[in-house]
């Protein structure tokens, strides 16, 4: 409720002066005759936002009529033609995509003007929009044995170092945010299901550095991204601390791509084993490639191009490679 309003001021880049609310429950605490007393998560979003809000009388359709069919619309104009989609992420796609459409088409009951255009014209009269209001549910868990925290029947990971400390979890409509002190130390997508375990392979290293064994057929593995466990399954099998390493480097600013990417070179230049060590080097060369290349194309001076190719000629000797691609670059 809270994240949806959020997320609303944000898109329109406004707040409207005042909300309308049916009778629902999340936004109304209790009924007492005419009387209406709204819930904490409604006061919340007026305080922050600094709107009005009142409500409709009850058994009253007329009073939000426009709306009554809305979801109908939607489904009729965005899902009548598609309905099945990969993720929920990629039907959030496509409806913005579809309600763009809609809000740009000139309407006739809006004298030729379109949806879009009516909201600029409404801008001016809504307050100024604030940062997104922060709709997080907050809960204190402690971290188990197993290095997880259970929210909504559902384990999360965090680093294996928590384990019995009490750490603080933001809840929101589809991430999960840990924090332990000042600094976060875990993100997941939450999962809407129940009694299912999400683990990142990175928050239990130092578990696997004393149990290097124990990762081939951990949990830990079998979610790992699948272009990941090919390269453990392809190159470091046998070598699980090695992989660790890996691992650990991507903590560092290392990614998964720039991996792929060096590996495909390793094994152009023929290298026999394909280590964390020579994957590092392949990287750092290639930045720092990419950076003298920068220079030289603003600053032609004779000196730095020299020098950048000595430090690529480095390179290449540690590699144990030729100097074909030194000839490319210097051209």
């Amino acid at each position: 409720f809270q994240e949806a309003h959020a997320k609303f001021f944000s898109h329109i880049g406004g707040v409207y002066q005042q909300m309308v609310y049916d009778n629902m429950r999340v936004a109304v605490k209790r009924l007492a005759g005419s009387e209406k007393e709204p819930t904490e998560a409604l006061l919340q979003l007026s305080l922050y936002y600094g709107f009005q809000f009142r409500f409709c009388n009850v058994c009253s359709g007329n009073e939000k009529g426009h709306v009554e069919r809305s979801v109908d619309v939607v489904r009729r104009k965005a899902f009548a033609s598609q309905y099945r989609f990969d993720s929920l992420e990629s039907a959030n796609e496509h409806l913005s995509a579809v309600c763009g459409r809609l809000n740009r088409k000139p309407q006739s009951n809006r004298e030729g003007r379109s949806a879009d255009e009516c909201l600029q014209t409404e801008r001016e009269y809504l307050f100024k929009g604030l940062p997104p209001f922060d709709a997080a549910r907050v809960e204190h868990p402690r971290v188990d044995k197993y290095s997880t925290i259970c929210v909504d029947k559902n384990h999360y990971s965090v680093p294996d170092s928590l384990v019995g400390k009490k750490i603080m979890v933001k809840i929101y409509s589809g991430r999960i945010l840990c924090f332990h002190g000042d600094k976060q130390v875990a993100e997941h997508a939450r999962t809407l299901e129940s009694c299912q375990w999400v683990i990142k392979l990175e928050h239990f290293l130092d578990t696997f550095k004393r149990k290097p064994g124990a990762l081939a057929t951990s949990i830990a593995m079998k979610q790992a991204p699948q272009a990941l466990t090919r390269i453990y399954e392809s190159y470091y099998k046998g070598q699980e601390k090695d992989f660790i390493a890996l691992v650990q480097e991507f903590s560092a600013g290392l990614t998964l791509d720039e991996t792929k990417t060096a590996i495909t070179e390793l094994e152009a230049m023929g290298v026999r084993h394909v280590t964390t060590d020579n994957i590092k080097l392949i990287c750092a060369r290639n930045k720092d490639k990419r950076a003298r290349c920068e220079i030289l194309s603003t600053n032609g001076s004779e000196d730095i191009s020299e020098h950048a190719m000595e430090q690529l000629r480095q390179y290449d000797a540690l590699l144990h490679t030729g100097s074909v691609e030194l000839k490319a670059v210097s051209a």
